[in-house]
């Protein structure tokens, strides 16, 4: 859902020239999307990693 989310927020922003987007118009759409969907500021940003239960008990034990 949050993918969805920052795609859509992405597409706002848009470039108008082959440089990125000006530091003011992303933030107008970040602040927008955090307004529409203020939710985003309850999650964490990344993404879970999962380690084998073999690969995690061998770092513990070493």
């Amino acid at each position: 859902m949050l993918d969805q989310v920052v795609a859509a927020t992405h597409e706002k922003i848009g470039t108008r020239r082959q440089g990125s987007a000006s530091p003011n118009l992303i933030a107008d759409a970040n602040w927008a999307s955090c307004q529409k969907h203020p939710w985003i500021g309850d999650i964490a940003p990344g993404r879970p990693v999962h380690a084998a239960r073999d690969d995690l008990a061998g770092s513990l034990l070493s």
